[in-house]
């Protein structure tokens, strides 16, 4: 069992559609696909909500998913949290398919 439950986690995930201002507002993003972390200014892609189902969505600049998170205005991102969503999301779908 990591640091965080599967509860927080789907929350965490569910918080990777999110507007602009979402953007502006925060120091650092960080990505659970490849685990990188950046600043909103090295944001190259992103769709608006009349492209993505009401939400807006970011682009990692270093892997191209849209696995993205926010730090809220923090300036941190839990390394651990990346890692375990990473898992949860992308890990254990790949074990589960073999």
């Amino acid at each position: 069992m990591g640091k965080y439950t599967v509860a927080q986690l789907k929350q965490w995930h569910a918080s990777t559609n999110f507007g602009k201002d979402t953007i502006q507002n925060s120091k650092l993003l960080g990505c659970f696909h490849c685990l990188k972390t950046y600043t909103p200014s090295s944001i190259k892609a992103y769709l608006d909500s009349d492209q993505w189902g009401g939400q807006g969505a970011l682009f990692c600049p270093h892997c191209y998913i849209d696995s993205v998170i926010s730090d809220g205005g923090t300036g941190e991102i839990d390394p651990q949290l990346l890692a375990e969503l990473q898992y949860h999301y992308f890990e254990s779908t790949r074990k589960a398919k073999k």
